[in-house]
């Protein structure tokens, strides 16, 4: 995380020569400029927070959850009758071992436990948060820069934020449109060549299509 600070030179804008409609539009402007910052910059804490604790979803689950769903197991097993064939033992212990599985997420569910499944998808939210969080703040130099009266630096500025993130449009198309990358097409149904984004998540690399610039 890499913290900043804004400071402003002053209380309120100083343009007496512009409506005070529209210095009170460019206000809120600012204020709307401040929360994708804010939106931005949180995201990427919790991205960066959740990344680490990646580490601690190996995949095994520990080891009391695991007795106590092989006591529930046999002692389901034991109520079978001595007269079913092998087949009909190996269904009966495969539809056992389901019920459990389902009996015990159940439980732990309604204990409050977040299900691992969910908790992996939570870097994910983060990194889209950032992305729109980035895309918002382009949109928002955008419309402070289209009033006539607005210093050419605020042009600058947006400028440099675009050209510091040349694919941002791309990557945040392809968030915006997952069902449609997802069959390698644009937002108008055709066909493209997907490119792959390499991502470090917990040790291993994963590739995932991208549209690109």
């Amino acid at each position: 995380m890499f913290p900043f600070e804004l400071t402003y030179p002053g209380h309120w804008l100083d343009c007496p020569a512009v409506p005070e409609g529209d210095v009170h539009e460019a206000r809120i402007v600012f204020i709307v400029l401040e929360s994708h910052l804010a939106d931005a910059a949180l995201a990427l804490r919790l991205f960066e927070q959740q990344g680490a604790n990646l580490v601690r979803f190996t995949g095994t689950e520990p080891e009391a959850i695991y007795r106590r769903r092989r006591e529930m197991e046999l002692e389901l097993e034991r109520e079978l009758g001595p007269d079913l064939s092998p087949e009909e033992r190996w269904e009966a212990c495969e539809r056992i071992r389901f019920d459990v599985e389902v009996s015990m997420k159940r439980q732990r569910w309604a204990a409050g436990e977040i299900p691992e499944a969910h908790l992996r998808r939570a870097i994910f939210l983060y990194a889209q948060a950032f992305l729109f969080g980035l895309d918002g703040i382009g949109k928002t130099l955008t419309a402070l820069g289209s009033a006539a009266w607005v210093p050419g630096a605020v042009t600058t500025a947006r400028e440099d934020f675009y050209r510091s993130l040349p694919t941002l449009a791309g990557v945040r198309d392809t968030s915006h449109h997952l069902e449609d990358r997802a069959r390698r097409r644009d937002r108008r149904g055709k066909q493209i060549a997907v490119k792959p984004v390499m991502n470090v998540l917990g040790g291993r690399v994963a590739q995932r299509p991208s549209e690109g610039p």
